[in-house]
């Protein structure tokens, strides 16, 4: 339950009854949409968020989170830590926080946004001091409450849209743009991209720099969605068989989508030999297929680094200036 509080020091201080008052709903939705207790309009969600702000309301739970913000740890939320993407993110951002003296909690999401948005109030009210977050897409109502609260947070990989934090991302539309050069400088001109997750802000960038980058040649986009995950790539690539065989060479958009995708080719006998295949992410096994695999490297260590510098800048320092890291890809030829 939250508490009342009309005085502190003097000094008025909004309740969770004058968040109710400007927001227009019960005592009650406001608590359900802070504790997440019961499903809640996304319209009622929002101006619940909206009249937080403006009051500078803080939930007793949260506020008392705030305040014990003293044992130097930080949390880190990413959808699926099994990914070596995220792993050398992780050991990035480990290595920079314990040289500033500071532990690492971490989340795992699934890719879900209603576990992110509990995780992230979870570790609000624990008292940790600030969070870098890999955000699953469209999750307006974690967003929003790290924003309404003004919590130290940094984003990794991925922005939420509309976001004013600060962030660290790789260059996605320069990525997918050096993988085009590479196949046409190598004479494809049937290009085939399987997007990711629709939502994605790296799945837009990679997916603008890809449609660019074939359009100032005069090709024609050929776009499939693989949805981020190894069964989209398993249908991108039946999709691809039945439906454009001519096609000599396919950009994934992740690593996972190009597991399920080889996985069709090899078995109906189109990979080795009837087209190429390039993609993002230099996991290890990319280089021992054959034939090996041209990807982007992602420097993923470096990227957790950065994130940790920032946040602890913001928790330390009160650095407030929002600032967007953004890291080249590199090209790993392998052909």
């Amino acid at each position: 339950m939250f508490t009342c509080k009309r005085l502190y020091g003097g000094n008025y201080v909004a309740t969770i009854r004058d968040v109710a008052r400007i927001a227009g709903v019960s005592i009650a939705t406001v608590s359900h949409v802070m504790n997440g207790t019961r499903p809640v309009a996304d319209s009622t969600r929002q101006r619940v968020f909206a009249a937080m702000k403006e009051l500078h309301f803080q939930p007793s739970a949260f506020a008392r989170g705030m305040r014990l913000r003293s044992f130097k740890t930080i949390g880190l939320i990413m959808g699926d830590f099994s990914d070596p993407f995220y792993a050398q993110i992780f050991q990035g951002l480990e290595r920079v926080a314990s040289q500033f003296g500071y532990s690492v909690m971490v989340a795992n999401t699934n890719e879900d946004a209603t576990i992110e948005f509990q995780a992230i109030q979870l570790m609000i009210q624990k008292g940790l001091n600030g969070l870098v977050v890999a955000p699953c897409p469209n999750d307006k109502d974690a967003r929003d409450l790290v924003e309404t609260l003004d919590f130290p947070t940094v984003l990794i990989d991925r922005l939420w849209d509309g976001s004013s934090l600060s962030s660290v991302v790789l260059d996605n539309h320069h990525a997918a743009e050096l993988l085009v050069d590479h196949l046409f400088n190598r004479g494809h001109r049937d290009i085939l991209f399987v997007a990711g997750r629709i939502g994605l802000s790296t799945t837009s960038e990679r997916l603008e720099g890809y449609i660019q980058s074939m359009e100032k040649r005069n090709l024609k986009p050929l776009i499939v969605n693989g949805g981020s995950v190894v069964e989209g790539g398993r249908e991108a690539a039946k999709w691809w068989l039945t439906n454009l065989p001519h096609t000599t060479a396919i950009i994934c958009g992740n690593n996972l989508m190009m597991t399920g995708l080889l996985e069709v080719l090899e078995a109906h006998g189109a990979f080795p030999g009837n087209v190429t295949v390039v993609g993002v992410d230099n996991e290890a096994w990319t280089g021992l297929m054959i034939p090996p695999i041209t990807v982007i490297d992602q420097p993923a260590a470096s990227m957790g680094e950065e994130a940790a510098r920032l946040l602890i800048d913001r928790i330390e320092r009160g650095v407030t200036e929002t600032k967007k890291a953004v890291f080249p890809g590199r090209l790993v030829c392998r052909d």
